[in-house]
């Protein structure tokens, strides 16, 4: 099931938006969780089996590939390397954290409660992750920096306008420096030509 929404998360991802695929994904995982949670409750295995299901395939969704696919753009290039190996190496160590602690908290908590638990987690997240991240899609690496760096306000269409005045800027600087180029150029030409030596006179 992971596999499966991990395809659909291939197919739909550049339409639908990094952002709006993460927060569905992670939406739907968090009802996934409460139904587990609540199949454990109920004793029911079929709610259980098909809750399990269901989370996995809106895992896969965007979960399970989304960090992978942020991480990748939202660093600066000379740091892209580190920081994606930090959070990828954070990813798994969380990962066997939740491995390590699961058996302790069903004991102590029981299934379903843990499952609960496992719930307010996303949804908390899902709620962080609403207000803080930008969507990058259909962003070059340049414009995604330009987004981070300013204010949370500005919309994707302004850091494109900003990308657009610059670019015009860079290249209407650039044709100014070879218009003097080109002047200073046929003055030294000039100058040359007109020079006593070039005339062929005898300055005393």
């Amino acid at each position: 099931m992971q596999l499966v929404g991990i395809i659909c998360c291939y197919k739909t991802i550049d339409t639908t938006g990094r952002r709006a695929t993460l927060l569905m994904s992670m939406g739907m995982v968090s009802v996934g969780l409460f139904l587990i949670g609540l199949g454990f409750m109920l004793e029911s295995g079929y709610l259980t089996v098909f809750a399990m299901c269901f989370y996995l395939f809106s895992f896969g969704l965007g979960l399970s590939t989304m960090p992978y696919t942020m991480n990748s753009e939202i660093y600066p290039m000379e740091y892209r390397g580190k920081c994606v190996a930090q959070s990828t190496a954070v990813f798994w160590v969380v990962n066997f954290f939740v491995s390590l602690t699961f058996l302790t908290l069903a004991r102590i908590l029981g299934h379903h409660n843990t499952f609960f638990l496992y719930t307010t987690i996303v949804v908390a997240s899902s709620l962080y992750f609403y207000h803080e991240m930008p969507e990058t899609t259909g962003l070059s690496l340049n414009e995604i920096q330009e987004l981070l760096a300013q204010d949370e306000s500005m919309s994707v269409a302004s850091v494109r306008s900003l990308g657009k005045d610059a670019t015009w800027k860079d290249s209407m600087d650039y044709g100014s420096v070879k218009n003097v180029d080109s002047s200073l150029d046929d003055e030294s030409d000039t100058c040359s030509e007109s020079s006593p030596e070039r005339q062929g006179l005898i300055v005393v």
